[in-house]
């Protein structure tokens, strides 16, 4: 099995990608397995993980305080989930100086002595920040929606933080089934090859995952399929193990090309 890695860098080209939900998910899916997970909310001024773990009631401090000094410990300012064995949650600040690398680090190191996998939610777009963190990361997730802006941005995203020290994957979000019915299973090639990634996974449209979060409640606990599934399979991967890609509904002689596609590209 593969080493995993212990900071998971989760990005997008552009907003409305779903990153968040499926940061949540998957993070809860690595605690659901028995590994000790922190879900570090890493867009500042505009945070949200707290209200989809729905936390933001015990969100006191963040990892501002951490840096400047004003919190001394970890369990001062991280949430032990209240109804989630195994997943922590550390809120982002609502506004932050520009911070120098060393104490990143510093926390950074901190966090993943202290915990099996950390997730850092990152905000959209490019920015020094996201550079920063980017390169304190082991693997960036970077997750797009298979439209045309999305795949130009995340692509030049990927472009931009590229490093041969990591293994970078992709993760298309939101996919409606009929974009891979027929002839369309050929369109994950187009996707793969304009971002410039391998592929990590691929998670269907899923409203249940808005309903979910609205309630503060991952769609993990409350469904067993559609986008949950995928957000299982995804955690799967991340640990090592090779698992096919959650089944789309669509015509049997489709699924069963797709399937086979997928599932030579996630070896």
């Amino acid at each position: 099995m593969a080493q995993r890695s212990k900071i998971l860098f989760t990005v997008s080209g552009k907003g409305g990608t779903g990153k968040t939900s499926l940061t949540a998910g998957c993070a809860t899916c690595l605690a659901a397995l028995g590994h000790t997970v922190l879900l570090m909310d890493g867009d500042i001024g505009l945070r949200n993980a707290d209200i989809v773990l729905g936390v933001s009631d015990l969100a006191v401090m963040d990892f501002g305080d951490m840096l400047d000094g004003r919190v001394q410990h970890l369990e001062d300012a991280v949430i032990a989930h209240p109804r989630i064995p195994n997943l922590s949650v550390l809120p982002a600040p609502m506004t932050l100086r520009s911070v120098a690398l060393a104490p990143l680090q510093e926390l950074l190191q901190g966090l993943s002595a202290a915990f099996d996998y950390v997730f850092i939610d990152g905000p959209a777009g490019l920015s020094d920040w996201v550079a920063t963190v980017a390169s304190l990361a082991d693997q960036l997730i970077v997750v797009a929606t298979p439209d045309a802006v999305s795949m130009r941005d995340a692509a030049k995203l990927t472009e931009l933080l590229s490093s041969d020290a990591r293994e970078d994957r992709l993760v298309v979000n939101r996919v409606r089934p009929h974009l891979f019915a027929g002839k369309g299973a050929m369109y994950i090639d187009d996707i793969m090859d304009a971002v410039g990634l391998p592929l990590l996974g691929i998670v269907p449209e899923d409203e249940r995952v808005i309903v979910a979060g609205n309630r503060g409640v991952p769609i993990v606990q409350v469904s067993m399929d559609g986008a949950a599934a995928a957000y299982r399979n995804i955690a799967l991967r991340l640990t090592g193990a090779h698992v096919p890609l959650s089944p789309i509904r669509m015509t049997n002689k489709s699924k069963r090309d797709f399937l086979r596609r997928i599932d030579y590209y996630l070896q």
